[in-house]
Formats: structure tokens, C-alpha cells, sequence
């Protein structure tokens, strides 16, 4: 990535530095504090003592710079592979919160591109929902919307979730499943169910 020499050199590891982003509200002070948290991680006490000085100095001017540098790469890229502005544009967007207090500085609601603001839901609620269930990842959808999230976004998940959930099937031991999408349906009808799910004659196979 165009940021990763920057990251590297103000956090340490920087793929592990982006995966404790995930778990984080990044914005304002709880962002400030973060980086100062991650500065120099894998350095000497005195090179972390030299990042978290130079943070506070400037502001972490550096760490925005790269972030702009991030999303300039990718649009660079995009428009030499012949694609249009419907996929340049949200690329630029990919650092913005619904709240403006993200990257582009003041670029929030629905000024940000509806594909990147679904993506942002979509990029965090998969990781919660791999790693800790999909409680979590409803509780993070919920608790982020209206600030890093778009709020029809993230409503719109929790309440898949919810349809989702209030449907189910008996499984070999008679134990509930969540209920399959009817188009699903090849699939679930190959198992032997002790009481298979049939779909009904309207249902989309």
C-alpha cells in the first residue's frame, strides 16, 4: 500500500498497527490517542519516546498525508486501468466517516460515494462477525452508526440480522438453525433434515 513505508515507520508493524484500527472509533481524540499508543511500538524506548514527540508536535500531519497519499495511489491506479469516475470517485472516500470527521477533511453523509458507504459497514461488521460472532457484529454496526457509519447502512444490516435470525430449521439432532435464503434451497434440500425445509412454490430458487 502507498501509506505502508509511512505506517512502518511511525508505528512498527504496520499490518498489526491496521489490524488494531478495526477496533477502534477512529476519530478525534480516541484517534490521537491510539497512534500515540501504537508510536514506535517496535522500537527502543527512546525511538518510541522520538515518535510520540514528533506526533505531538505536528499534529500527526504525517499520518494524514499519508492516508491523502492512500487514496490518490488507488485513484491513480484506477484511471490507468481505463476505470470511470462511478469507481475513482469512492475510492477517494475510503478513510471518510459519515460524521466528516474523516479523510477528505469535511467530506461526510452523503457526500461520500453510497458503494464506499456500504463497504465501510461491510469491512468492519465481517471482521467483528468472523472473529467474536455476529452479536458483536451487530452491536458495532449499531454503536458506529450515525458517526463512522452511514445510520441507513448499518440499520439496513442489523436488520437483515434480525429476519435473518427469527427463522429456523430442525437439524439432524432437532436443534434450531438459522432458516437458509430460499435460494439456498438446492443446497438444503441435498441434506437429509429429520423434518427437511421445503420452499413454497413462490418462493425463488
Amino acid at each position: 500500500m502507498a501509506d505502508s513505508h509511512q505506517l512502518a515507520r511511525s508505528f512498527g508493524d504496520d499490518i498489526a498497527f491496521r489490524a488494531d484500527t478495526y477496533d477502534v472509533d477512529l476519530a478525534g481524540l480516541p484517534a490521537f490517542a491510539f497512534m500515540l499508543r501504537h508510536a514506535g511500538a517496535t522500537g527502543s524506548t527512546i525511538q518510541r519516546t522520538r515518535r510520540v514527540t514528533s506526533l505531538v508536535a505536528t499534529g500527526g500531519r504525517s499520518i494524514v498525508a499519508s492516508m491523502m497519499a492512500h487514496c490518490q495511489a488507488t485513484g491513480a491506479i484506477a484511471e490507468r486501468l481505463g476505470l470511470g469516475p462511478d469507481v475513482r470517485t469512492p475510492l477517494q472516500h475510503n478513510f471518510a466517516r459519515w460524521d466528516g470527521n474523516g479523510l477528505p477533511a469535511g467530506v461526510g453523509g452523503d457526500d461520500i460515494a453510497q458503494s464506499m458507504r456500504i463497504v465501510h459497514v461491510a469491512e468492519i461488521v465481517e471482521l467483528f462477525h468472523r472473529r467474536d460472532g455476529t452479536q458483536a457484529a451487530v452491536e458495532v454496526a449499531r454503536e458506529r452508526s450515525g458517526k463512522q457509519f452511514d445510520p441507513t447502512s448499518s440499520t439496513s444490516f442489523a436488520g437483515w440480522h434480525r429476519r435473518f435470525s427469527a427463522a429456523s430449521i430442525p437439524t439432524r439432532t432437532g436443534t434450531p438453525l438459522s432458516k437458509p435464503s430460499p435460494r439456498c434451497g438446492r443446497y438444503s434440500r441435498r441434506m437429509s433434515w429429520t423434518e427437511p425445509w421445503k420452499p413454497s412454490r413462490t418462493s425463488p430458487i
